[in-house]
């Protein structure tokens, strides 16, 4: 008897090692399934937190050594749902190397990658792939609702787009994989990138257009008799002097195979590409634009023309100091109805219809003389396009020049004040189609408001504090009074 209840136990104790050996074996294979064949599920009403399918397609056909460095407080507004999406990136594209960095704690490695990047303010993310690197601030993942008077610091997100922002960074980062080279014109007292000068110098919008990953070099025609041949643009800021016929037949040649050029202007300056302008369409007027609701002869703009360039300008104003008129000659039909081989010109910028183009120019204050000045709303800035119409598939590439009536638009000084870079960046980036972004709507954020009188949550704190303990405790005292039988 005493051997058939020793047998018994020791088969009970093999049965039990059996399965917890097995109970062991079903989770190994388990946890092995899952990380090869992982399933997940986006189970948020709106799909607040899942990836469209044009990021996963990009993601997808991501080369290696990719990186992205969220460099960004863990108290900022934006961190978690910053960090839910990079996990999303993340788990889409194994290969993308992202790392977490808060210039706030880690100090050592905030100053390595403030060295390695040029970073001169904190949250930021930063794309890098080799030479090339994009830097997208963190409040251009969001749209802002206006701050309530009482909360000074707090600003709450209204809706998050961070996914189209980011997808379309690393689709420009792609693009980049060739150095983009951004020549700016120098030899008649143009503005340049190396003058650190409030008023004369562009040192601040070229720390700009570095963060975006294009390369600035300088082009003096004395030296050259062509513009690069990797020119992916040429900008010509503010020459006080005209340029010669040779020159002006350089860019000429340049527009004519297929060139791109951003010219700003300053009002009573004779620049030498006034006729050649005329060809395009375009007129540079004589005085400069003036209105009434001028305040030391700047003009702020808030209303733009419908254009790639103005599109992303929503509520968001420009300073045109007496800024030279910059006036159509050709109607603005679209471009199905204009021919491929005609310019198409596009209002970017103007007065208001209480400005007019003040003609004399020593009449301070001004104001408009009745048939001396040009009334009417005024353009100071236009888009000039030429070349295949959108929706023809054809290989070459259009003409595009803007032409910007105020060459101090985006000096040292202009910018320290906070306005008019996007302006002048979303023109460089239409005019080198990098203006495109994807089609990705922004989301509201994810919020679940529970609504409960104070005696439902009396109720739940008891249930909480009291019944799930009381409901454990009678469990244990059920099972030790079965096993008592």
């Amino acid at each position: 008897m005493k051997l058939l209840l020793t047998f018994r136990r020791g088969l009970t104790g093999f049965n039990a090692g059996l399965a917890l050996a097995l109970a062991a074996l079903v989770v190994i294979m388990a946890n092995y399934l899952a990380g090869y064949y992982p399933l997940r599920f986006e189970l948020s009403r709106a799909r607040h937190y899942g990836l469209t399918t044009e990021t996963r397609n990009l993601l997808r056909e991501l080369p290696p050594g990719i990186r992205l460095v969220a460099y960004l407080s863990s108290e900022h507004e934006l961190y978690r749902a910053v960090q839910s999406l990079l996990r999303e990136y993340e788990y889409a594209a194994p290969r993308l190397r992202i790392e977490y960095t808060d210039p706030h704690r880690d100090l050592g490695r905030s100053k390595e990658l403030a060295l390695q990047y040029d970073l001169r303010e904190p949250n930021v993310i930063v794309l890098a792939s080799g030479a090339q690197r994009l830097v997208v601030p963190v409040t251009d993942l969001a749209d802002y609702g206006e701050t309530h008077p009482a909360q000074d610091r707090a600003r709450v997100p209204r809706q998050f787009r961070g996914e189209q922002v980011l997808t379309t960074a690393l689709q420009n980062l792609l693009r980049q994989s060739r150095a983009r080279v951004v020549y700016f014109l120098a030899g008649h007292g143009e503005h340049q990138t190396d003058n650190f000068d409030p008023s004369a110098g562009y040192s601040i919008v070229a720390r700009a257009m570095e963060k975006q990953g294009l390369e600035i070099k300088s082009l003096d025609f004395s030296a050259a008799s062509a513009v690069p041949a990797d020119a992916e643009a040429l900008v010509i800021a503010g020459p006080r002097r005209p340029l010669a016929h040779p020159e002006v037949e350089t860019i000429r040649n340049y527009l004519n195979d297929h060139g791109r050029v951003l010219l700003l202007v300053n009002p009573g300056v004779d620049c030498g590409l006034e006729k050649m302008l005329e060809l395009w369409g375009v007129r540079l007027g004589p005085g400069y634009v003036a209105s009434s609701s001028m305040a030391f002869k700047q003009l702020l703009v808030t209303a733009y023309g419908a254009h790639p360039i103005t599109a992303p300008l929503k509520n968001v104003g420009t300073i045109f100091t007496m800024p030279r008129p910059v006036q159509p000659l050709l109607a603005t039909f679209s471009a199905a109805l204009k021919p491929a081989d005609k310019p198409r010109v596009a209002v970017l910028a103007a007065s208001g219809a209480e400005g007019w183009a003040e003609l004399s120019a020593n009449q301070n204050p001004p104001k408009f003389d009745p048939g001396v000045d040009q009334p009417g709303a005024v353009p100071v800035a236009v888009a000039v396009e030429k070349g295949p119409v959108a929706g023809l598939d054809v290989e070459l590439a259009p003409t595009r020049l803007v032409i910007i009536g105020d060459a101090t638009l985006v000096a040292n000084g202009a910018l320290l004040a906070g306005y008019n870079a996007d302006f002048f960046l979303n023109s460089l980036n239409w005019l080198m189609e990098r203006e495109v972004p994807l089609a990705i709507a922004a989301r509201a954020p994810a919020t679940i408001q529970v609504a409960m009188d104070f005696a439902q949550l009396r109720a739940l704190a008891v249930l909480v504090v009291a019944g799930l303990p009381g409901l454990v405790i009678l469990l244990g005292l059920a099972v030790w009074a079965r096993r008592r039988k």
